[in-house]
């Protein structure tokens, strides 16, 4: 008969091996989902997301556009047309050659404090709270002692905003357009950073006395029905950063894993050196 002896120091050895991989294996798993977990994920930075997964073609109505006024300190290009030129060129004080400079200084009249225009041989015109199409009425009316065929041409020389926080590019960007909507602006910034809260793009507007802050979800596609859609003239945009930030997430899975295996590769070396010493 024959005798098997089973080696008691050999099999412990193996079990505690066995347990060691074990015991990787699971800080393996653990890394591999705090790194998924810390990704930033699509839903977080994807535009005009459909509201529902059934959703294939949906129609929203844009929210009312609201004509920009003429406010105090305002700069404005003025530009008076006529077949006679002797008596137009006496009404536009501001030469070509100043256009050519396109300097806004010298080539825009400023409304004053009081809301007023100063124009040449006109005198102080009212033009705060006015569109840019009723101010040029107002103005035709007051050169028609002068000429009796004219054609007078306004327009805004500084309609700005500014963008601020989580941008590519954040700054002061002007507008030639009439309107600009919020996706506009944000595409002239450079676009937001993945980083960037696009569930929480604060719009600053100074209306009057008072300063608003309103908040839009630009990541849904009904924020074309918000009043806030299209910006106005000195709107600040504001893109506050993503609490992901903070805790160095990555923008992509594989990227993240990378990142945290490098972690755990570097502390596993230093563990084995200081072991050793």
């Amino acid at each position: 008969m024959q005798i098997c002896i089973l080696n008691i120091s050999s099999s412990t050895n193996i079990i505690n091996l066995t347990h060691k991989v074990a015991k990787y294996q699971i800080i393996i798993i653990l890394i591999v989902l705090y790194s998924l977990s810390s990704c930033i994920s699509q839903r977080k930075i994807k535009y005009a997301q459909n509201i529902s997964k059934t959703d294939s073609s949906v129609v929203f109505g844009t929210a009312a556009v609201l004509p920009n006024v003429i406010m105090p300190f305002d700069e404005l290009f003025i530009r008076v047309s006529s077949p006679d030129e002797k008596t137009a060129a006496f009404l536009n004080p501001i030469g070509q050659s100043a256009v050519s400079t396109q300097l806004p200084e010298l080539i825009s009249y400023t409304v004053s404090d009081n809301g007023e225009l100063d124009y040449p041989f006109v005198g102080k015109i009212k033009v705060s709270g006015l569109t840019i199409d009723e101010a040029t009425d107002t103005l035709k009316q007051c050169l028609l002692t002068y000429l009796t065929d004219l054609t007078v041409t306004i327009k805004f020389m500084n309609k700005t905003f500014s963008v601020l926080g989580e941008i590519k590019n954040p700054g002061r960007y002007s507008f030639p357009k009439q309107q600009i909507n919020i996706y506009e602006a944000v595409a002239m910034a450079g676009d937001i950073t993945d980083f960037g809260n696009r569930s929480k793009v604060t719009i600053i507007r100074q209306l009057g006395d008072s300063t608003v802050f309103y908040y839009l979800d630009v990541r849904k596609k009904n924020v074309v029905e918000n009043e806030f859609y299209y910006l106005r003239p000195d709107d600040v945009v504001y893109i506050e950063p993503l609490r992901a930030k903070f805790w160095g997430a990555k923008t992509s899975a594989p990227e993240a894993v990378t990142t945290y295996m490098t972690y755990l590769t570097t502390l596993i070396s230093l563990y084995l050196i200081i072991k050793n010493l």
